[in-house]
């Protein structure tokens, strides 16, 4: 017999009678069942109850009278799918389901087949994939609804227990397997992030596209301006001389194309051409009366003369945007010996354009009336120039120069 606080319990609920299962205390007042098992708090008294005796209590006015039963051992029913409804669609009794990839709703019916009324069992379902535990309930019939299930495999798990026993059925299992949405799959998200990763290069792309065209632009401004002004420059040198008029323009043409010839690219030669342009620049600060001067120079005039070489370079070293601009007017008087002015420089210590300017100039000089002489012949120009080869000019500059010729590039200078 129970005592102490568990028989005052039972003594309490007068008319009812109490089960004590695995399960828990169970109290049935002749039409319903109710697990009481979660109203008792002392560890004890639930103890006693769940001791899995099965036995019948009966609490009376007198006292708790126990009893205990003796009879064939009985399995538990099974656990059937009646149906699972897809988005509407009856699906009765399957087997296996595979869901298309853009289902929203899954209504599973579940139940227990029972014969008799007489017994009371409990149905354990989960959906594996799904559910993170496993739901217990004493209705014998259940609808369950899974919304928005992901991509993949799940299996629904069945099955019955005998509250009285702790036994259970056999788990029957369903396997549902659902389609994935595109956006469900990895590859997905690496085509997403290759996608986005285009998509930045091609905005990076075109802003720095559009940043380089709009530097480029005012690159050629700025050296179209350069250009204007390299040939005023060289056109007020020019001016003062009536015998050396065209003089400048012309050592630039010669430049760019021994340049070319010696297989600079497009963008210096053309650098080189305007800094063959201004080779004589030095001249505006030489007295007329010198720069004009028919007859032979004093010692005097000719070192006023040759100041016009250091002059030049002291005036364009100063444009910052092109100090370059400078080389040929300070150097073009050196010569590959060393013999040259206004530094003496020797062989490569002289810049390349400015050898190559020297070779230009001193082929224009000849070829061209000055004050003191008239134009000589082109033969006896270029028998000259392969003379000094090696003391007055660089002889890598004057090889150029004889494959021009060769290939009659100045019969029409």
């Amino acid at each position: 017999m129970p005592s102490g606080e568990a028989n005052a319990i039972l003594q309490s609920q007068d008319g009812y009678l109490w089960i004590g299962s695995y399960a828990g205390l169970i109290r049935f007042d002749g039409s319903t069942m109710m697990d009481y098992g979660k109203n008792l708090e002392n560890s004890a008294i639930r103890a006693l109850f769940e001791s899995g005796s099965g036995a019948l209590y009966i609490a009376t006015r007198a006292g708790v009278s126990v009893f205990y039963f003796k009879g064939p051992k009985l399995a538990p029913p099974p656990a059937i799918l009646n149906s699972i409804t897809v988005d509407g669609v009856l699906y009765e009794h399957p087997e296996s389901l595979v869901l298309p990839s853009d289902t929203k709703r899954v209504t599973v019916d579940i139940s227990i087949l029972l014969f008799s009324e007489t017994r009371e069992y409990m149905m354990a379902y989960y959906l594996e994939g799904f559910d993170t535990s496993e739901y217990v309930t004493l209705d014998k019939h259940v609808s369950v609804s899974y919304t928005n299930l992901k991509g993949g495999s799940y299996a629904l798990k069945l099955r019955v227990i005998d509250p009285m026993t702790g036994e259970s059925t056999k788990t029957r299992s369903l396997t549902i397997f659902k389609n994935m949405q595109i956006t469900e799959s990895v590859w997905f998200y690496v085509a997403l992030a290759l996608l986005i990763a285009l998509l930045v290069w091609l905005i990076v792309r075109a802003a720095t596209r559009h940043k380089m065209n709009v530097l480029m632009k005012k690159q050629e401004e700025q050296s179209k301006y350069i250009n204007d002004i390299t040939k005023v420059f060289s056109e007020c040198v020019d001016m003062r001389d009536p015998y050396t008029n065209g003089h400048s323009a012309r050592v630039a043409r010669y430049t760019a194309m021994l340049a070319e010839k010696l297989g600079k690219n497009k963008e210096q030669v053309e650098r080189m051409y305007h800094i063959a342009l201004l080779h004589d620049v030095g001249k505006i600060s030489i007295p007329d009366a010198i720069l004009n001067k028919p007859e032979k120079l004093t010692e005097e005039e000719f070192l006023t003369m040759r100041s016009h070489a250091q002059r030049g370079y002291d005036v364009l070293k100063e444009i910052a945007i092109d100090p370059d601009l400078a080389l040929g007017a300070g150097f073009h008087h050196e010569r590959y010996d060393g013999k040259g002015y206004p530094k003496g420089l020797k062989g490569d210590e002289i810049p390349e354009v400015a050898q190559i300017i020297g070779v230009a100039d001193t082929f224009d000089a000849m070829y061209s009336t000055r004050p003191y002489r008239k134009k000589m012949e082109l033969s006896a120009v270029v028998k000259e120039i392969s003379r000094i080869s090696g003391t007055q000019l660089s002889p890598r500059v004057v090889d150029a120069f004889l494959q021009l010729y060769e290939e009659g590039a100045f019969n029409d200078a």
